[in-house]
């Protein structure tokens, strides 16, 4: 698990997993522009040059808080990740792309990244294939997360502030 923050119009980095044998799934915290959120590609065989490859190829997925993309790995016939030789995870290139809000001086995303076997990535079989926001038991956790450490931080302000500095 990772926490991750960047300001507006950010590149968090693009990548594919050509050497990671995980799955990943970003949930987003605070999305400080509202229009940040996962980019991508449309296929993992779709080539990727930083010199080349316009901004306008990705497909873009504005995740708002609280919710979290689906899959972006490849799945095979049977609902699980396609798995390299090498045991890594085939992707295609993508980032997190924070938003840009001109009303707002300056405004951040901030979301986790959970990383995970990809033994334990196979998906429930489905009649649809839509890609949607699905709010789930990660929403749950950090909701109450959240409300805790923002709980204890006012309790700590409330000490200083009533002069018990050291």
């Amino acid at each position: 698990m990772q926490f991750w923050a960047a300001g507006q119009g950010v590149n968090a980095g693009i990548h594919n997993h050509a050497t990671d044998t995980f799955c990943e799934i970003h949930v987003c915290l605070v999305n400080g522009s509202g229009k940040g959120g996962m980019h991508y590609l449309s296929s993992s065989k779709e080539a990727y040059d930083p010199l080349t490859t316009l901004d306008s190829t990705f497909k873009q997925l504005p995740l708002p808080a609280f919710y979290e993309h689906g899959p972006l790995w490849d799945i095979d016939a049977q609902n699980k990740p396609v798995v390299r030789s090498n045991g890594t995870v085939v992707y295609p290139w993508h980032k997190w792309q924070a938003g840009i809000d001109t009303s707002w001086n300056q405004s951040f995303d901030i979301w986790v990244v959970f990383e995970f076997n990809n033994r334990m990535s196979a998906l429930p079989f489905t009649s649809a294939s839509t890609q949607r926001f699905i709010p789930n038991m990660f929403n749950v956790f950090f909701a109450i997360l959240l409300i805790c450490i923002q709980s204890e931080l006012l309790r700590e302000l409330d000490y200083f502030e009533k002069g018990h500095l050291n």
